[in-house]
């Protein structure tokens, strides 16, 4: 739908107001695929953008068109991820699970109900979720090493994740933070998105353990105010 979405503001630059041609072929395509779409989706879906995607698809002018593939597919496609990962078994990983964030949790108990789980990308999306978890507690632009430095650094953190910065002991804990951030970025999102990694289950739990336990840093930390 998000490819026919793109066709048809291609098409809309062009047979605006009225859509035509190849524009209305376009339409006719994602009225059908909205058709299959709503039959897909269960009664209890959480409220999502379907309604606005179809009023999108009856218009199909070209910021319809837009409005479809930047923001109403993407956020359908989000709450069906949502969706899939509550449905997940909840007791696969054991007593394990218990100590995972739970933005991990259900994701290991997916793939460890897959007959052939693919640990490698179970990894690989952990690392982005942690990466994403810092940068909406920073509201950094990204999770890049200078940006988990700045965000960490003693003098004008943006978070702190002790009450203060005055002993030592609170200073190690800053910066054992930001050394871990940075390591877990090199050693795991690094390496298994530039390569394809025999991972096993038990290197997936090494690394959802560590990652687990910066999300709950990252969660407690304190967002200072410039």
């Amino acid at each position: 739908m998000t490819e026919q979405a793109v066709v048809a503001f291609r098409d809309a630059q062009y047979e605006e107001p009225e859509p035509k041609g190849t524009l209305e072929a376009a339409q006719t395509v994602l009225r059908r695929d909205l058709a299959a779409l709503k039959e897909l989706l269960p009664e209890d879906f959480p409220k999502s953008r379907l309604g606005d995607l179809s009023r999108h698809i009856g218009y199909c002018h070209m910021h319809d068109c837009l409005d479809m593939a930047g923001f109403d597919l993407p956020d359908i496609m989000a709450k069906a991820e949502q969706y899939v990962l509550a449905q997940a078994p909840r007791e696969i990983s054991g007593e394990i699970g218990n100590y995972l964030h739970t933005n991990f949790r259900a994701r290991l108990d997916r793939e460890m109900a897959m007959s052939e789980p693919d640990y490698h990308a179970l990894v690989l999306k952990a690392a982005i979720i942690l990466g994403d978890t810092f940068k909406e507690k920073t509201g950094a632009t990204d999770d890049k090493n200078d940006e988990i430095g700045k965000a960490l650094r003693i003098d004008q953190p943006t978070i702190k994740v002790m009450s203060n910065l005055e002993t030592e002991t609170n200073k190690n804990f800053q910066r054992g933070t930001m050394l871990l951030l940075q390591g877990v970025r090199a050693f795991y999102r690094n390496t298994y998105a530039h390569g394809q990694i025999a991972a096993s289950h038990r290197n997936a739990v090494h690394a959802l353990v560590i990652m687990s336990m910066l999300a709950e840093v990252i969660d407690g930390s304190e967002r200072v105010d410039c």
